[in-house]
């Protein structure tokens, strides 16, 4: 992903966040390291990502356990546009958080998935807003899948999600 020239994390879903459990800084890194902090999943592209692509069962009963807080002005504030957010996301096989977690940061994220074709983690590119402009986020966010269709190819999964 150094391709990107931006910041690349790993994530997992824990309940209703999501944790980074692998941080790639940067050569352009702005800010500070944000590994193993825990970001609502409603808020983070990281996040959404997952929700995506969960069967309606689970993504229905972490639906039903979310309070929506707002985190910024940007920050989804009520489940009816989580799951517009969600078919979009469904659509375009990737999530943008645009300013969602913390002004002046976007961040566009992919799914990876297991040999039962569920996302067990996603891969995210965040970067200054400055420079994420929407050919950017668009070039990143092809990257992203390549990268993480063959990480889930190699764990098993077939190819249709992509």
């Amino acid at each position: 992903m150094n391709i990107c020239e931006e910041t690349v994390h790993l994530g997992i879903k824990y309940g209703n966040s999501m944790v980074y459990v692998e941080t790639i800084e940067g050569p352009h890194a702005i800010g500070a390291n944000a590994s193993h902090f825990d970001l609502p999943i409603y808020a983070s592209a990281i996040g959404r990502v997952v929700l995506a692509f969960l069967p309606q069962f689970e993504l229905e009963d972490i639906l039903n356990n979310i309070t929506f807080e707002s985190i910024t002005p940007q920050t989804i504030k009520s489940k009816e546009q989580l799951l517009d957010e969600i078919q979009i996301i469904k659509e375009n096989g990737f999530a943008v958080n645009n300013q969602e977690i913390e002004i002046g940061e976007i961040c566009v994220a992919v799914p990876v998935f297991n040999n039962r074709n569920y996302p067990i983690a996603s891969i995210s590119v965040s970067g200054p807003a400055f420079r994420m402009t929407d050919e950017r986020i668009s070039f990143i966010a092809q990257q992203s899948i390549i990268v993480a269709k063959k990480l889930s190819l190699q764990l098993g999964s077939d190819s249709s999600l992509f």
